[in-house]
């Protein structure tokens, strides 16, 4: 099928003729007038066709628009699945190690025989940990 150009550059060049020839004048009035609306049938949907290209970019820029749009909410969403705002993790609080009152000795007692002062009730002074403190829990320790 020919294209419009193609299409309005065949008319013209039938409306040159049908001029130089003659035609057009009395008695063949008709050929020419049909020929001239030809031409404005075709220029209209040149228009037309103009219209209806610049409508698909259009709506083809404003899809482009809608897809990018759609994917940065997708985006948005991946990284909020991770961690919506009402479930935050909270990280737990790393345990709190309390000093324990005992002596150097019971310390290195303790380390050696791998008691813990946690568990070692304190017989010194004010509650203190001693080295015989350390020595009898992990003497109990042996025989549970």
């Amino acid at each position: 099928m020919a294209s419009i150009e193609e299409r309005v550059k065949a008319l013209e060049d039938a409306v040159r003729q049908l001029s130089t020839y003659g035609l057009g004048q009395s008695g063949h009035s008709d050929d020419v007038t049909s020929a001239q609306y030809l031409l404005r049938a075709s220029d209209e949907d040149e228009k037309a066709a103009a219209e209806a290209a610049k409508e698909a970019e259009e709506a083809a820029e404003l899809a482009a628009e809608q897809a990018a749009a759609a994917a940065a909410e997708e985006a948005a969403a991946a990284e909020g699945a991770a961690a919506p705002p009402d479930e935050v993790p909270v990280e737990e609080p790393a345990p709190v190690e309390h000093e324990v009152d005992a002596t150097t000795a019971a310390e290195e007692a303790a380390e050696e025989l791998g008691v813990d002062l946690d568990d070692v009730t304190g017989t010194g002074v004010d509650g203190r940990i001693t080295k015989a403190d350390v020595t009898a829990e992990a003497e109990s320790n042996m025989q549970e």
